[in-house]
This record gives structure tokens, sequence and C-alpha cells, in this order.
């Protein structure tokens, strides 16, 4: 039996509704330019989202604390430092990239000068299994490098250090991003949103993530996408557990 729990939750979902109440769910940013192309094409025509639950809420809450802690302690600690020059700590510097026609924006966390090079630099919170497969594989979130790469690009900066922060337990591990090494993925990424953002259409924007073919299971893309039982209706999406869903038909 729970008294306060629900209260809790609900009291978390209210304050995150607040806290966005004035941003336009169809206004893309630099952010979501490695989601599925089909999660954008909703958003571009303003559908309707699904709605997000207390822990989700809450979650997302204590990664955004997390950053800003973040943000602000580098700052305190490099503010008067003789070999690490730091630009937009704590205020976050504003960029944009033009694609499909549009002016799309974003913010960096910030540009950090060591032994006269700069860098632009991010600080990315993750989950414990998104940290985990993070160090063991060395590789970054696909939709991380592409807006790591737009804020490349937006920026003028060549090199990118992101850090990935296990909001859990607090190991911190740092990723290299060369922007003339993956120029290509950034091109290619940027050459197929152009087809598909300039004009939105449901019909023409394709599925980046499917199912397992035996399973049937959606991966944790599909998951957390705020239109997968729209997008998958015809399926008949059956949410197994918390944000796992699984085809029916």
């Amino acid at each position: 039996m729970s008294i306060l729990v629900d209260k809790f939750e609900n009291a978390v979902l209210r304050t995150e509704k607040e806290r966005n109440k004035k941003r336009d769910p169809a206004r893309l940013s630099i952010s979501s330019l490695g989601k599925c192309v089909r999660q954008l094409t909703y958003r571009a025509l303003g559908h309707r989202e699904r709605g997000m639950d207390g822990r989700s809420a809450l979650t997302l809450a204590v990664g955004t604390a997390m950053h800003t802690y973040l943000r602000r302690a580098f700052k305190k600690r490099f503010r008067r430092s003789k070999t690490v020059r730091i630009e937009g700590f704590p205020k976050e510097i504003e960029t944009s990239v033009v694609v499909g026609g549009h002016k799309i924006e974003g913010h960096i966390d910030g540009k950090v000068w060591i032994g006269g090079k700069a860098y632009l630099l991010e600080l990315k919170t993750m989950s414990d299994w998104a940290y985990r497969d993070f160090v063991r594989y060395d590789v970054l979130d696909y939709s991380y490098v592409i807006q790591t790469l737009a804020y490349m690009e937006g920026t003028g900066l060549h090199t990118a250090i992101v850090i990935g922060v296990n909001k859990n337990t607090g190991e911190m591990k740092e990723f290299f991003i060369d922007f003339e090494a993956s120029k290509k993925t950034w091109l290619d990424r940027k050459a197929f949103l152009d087809r598909h953002i300039q004009s939105p259409d449901l019909a023409t924007a394709p599925k980046e993530y499917g199912p397992d073919d035996k399973s049937m299971k959606l991966p944790w893309q599909c998951g957390y996408c705020p239109f997968v039982l729209e997008c998958w209706a015809d399926r008949k999406p059956k949410e197994e557990s918390r944000n796992k869903f699984i085809l029916t038909s």
C-alpha cells in the first residue's frame, strides 16, 4: 500500500510539465538530430506525445541536476587556471546548423583550451546500462555522436571531448571525436535528414529501428519514443514492462 509515493510521482510530473510548458514540442533542436527521423516527423507535424510517467520524469530531473552541478564545479575549479582556459561555464553557448532548409539551434556545454588547443566539451549523464556499454565497447551512442558533430559544425571546432557520467555511481569516462575523421558520418546523416525534414511526411519517413525478428520485441529506442504506440499501431504493441514493448500482430 502506498501513501505518499503516488503523490510524489504526481508532484514530479507537474513540476516537469511546468518547467517545459513554454517549449514548443514541434520545434527541432540539435540534440534531436540523431534520433529516429520518424519521431522527428511526428514532432514536426504536431502529433501528441505519449505521456511520461513519474519515474521517468524524476530520472530526467536527477540527470539534469547532476549536469548542472558538474558544470558549476568545473567553472569554479578552472576559472583562474593557468593551464586550462574555459568558455561557456556555467552558461551554455548557443550555436546552430542548417538542416533541411531550417535553422536548427542548440547549445554546447562549453569550450576548453588545453595547451593552446581548443576543444568542444560535452557532459552526458547516463544510466547504469548505458554507461556500462559506453565503457565496455568504447563507443558513444549514435544519437550523441550526431549531436556532437552538429555542434562541431556549428562552432567550427575540430575536436570534441565528451565526458560520460554514470549518474548512479559518479564514474566518468572521456570520449574523443575528431570532426574530420567522422565528417562522412555527419554528412550522410545530414543528407538523410535533408530529404525528410524539409517537407515532413509520415508516408515517406522510415522507421529507423524495428523489432527483433524472433521475439518481436521493440528496441529501447522505440520503447522510450513518445510516439511508439502511434508508430506501431498496426502491429498492436503491448507494454510488457516499463518502456519495453512487444508487437502482438
